[in-house]
């Protein structure tokens, strides 16, 4: 179970909207909530204060970020909202709200190739995975949060999920934004940038 918000000290995105166009970066870009905590991650990683209003925005100077992270700070769901509000809410199997459903099997496709063809008629929900860590270079800064909409990261979750150990303590992780490319159907050859994370290491403590 992911923590409550509240105790989160800053959030990661690589994208942002400006002036209603959105803006991505191939280097990573903070959220946080303190000039303490901001100066404090630009020491440990590098990186330069581009607001002092809070939240307070920090532009590092990398695409690729050490963190460590617990199998229970990984959260997945699907949701279809409607004029009337959400209409489904599930983790891909079960139903997760209202709470009168919770548990019952929720109608999606097994597969990620089928979701994401019914998102993208409208038909089905769209995806959405949150990752919490605390940086490697200074994990008293305190938790921070990634949240993606890419069905090509939330496809990635499971295997990597699977592959971090049960047993108590952090898993050294390395959270990248890599270029990716693919040839369309007018055979045009199209590079976007999406999120990806993959296991570096065991903390020893």
């Amino acid at each position: 179970m992911i923590r409550h918000s509240s105790n989160i000290s800053g959030i990661f995105r690589f994208g942002r909207c400006v002036a209603s166009r959105l803006d991505i970066k191939d280097k990573w870009r903070i959220e946080v909530d303190s000039a303490a905590r901001a100066l404090k991650t630009i020491r440990a990683i590098g990186g330069t204060q581009e607001s002092s209003d809070n939240p307070i925005s920090v532009a590092l100077n990398t695409s690729s970020v050490l963190v460590l992270i617990e199998p229970e700070w990984i959260s997945f769901d699907m949701t279809l909202w409607g004029p009337k509000g959400l209409r489904h809410h599930c983790d891909g199997t079960s139903i997760i709200s209202p709470k009168g459903k919770q548990g019952n099997p929720c109608g999606c496709p097994s597969t990620f190739t089928e979701r994401k063809k019914r998102a993208k008629l409208g038909t089905g929900p769209q995806v959405n995975t949150v990752i919490l860590f605390n940086l490697a270079a200074a994990p008293e800064i305190g938790l921070f949060r990634f949240q993606s909409p890419s069905w090509r990261f939330a496809e990635s979750i499971p295997g990597f999920r699977s592959e971090l150990p049960e047993t108590q303590g952090s898993t050294f992780c390395e959270l990248s934004i890599q270029p990716i490319e693919f040839t369309s159907s007018q055979d045009r050859k199209v590079t976007y940038l999406a999120p990806e994370i993959r296991i570096v290491g065991r903390d020893k403590e």
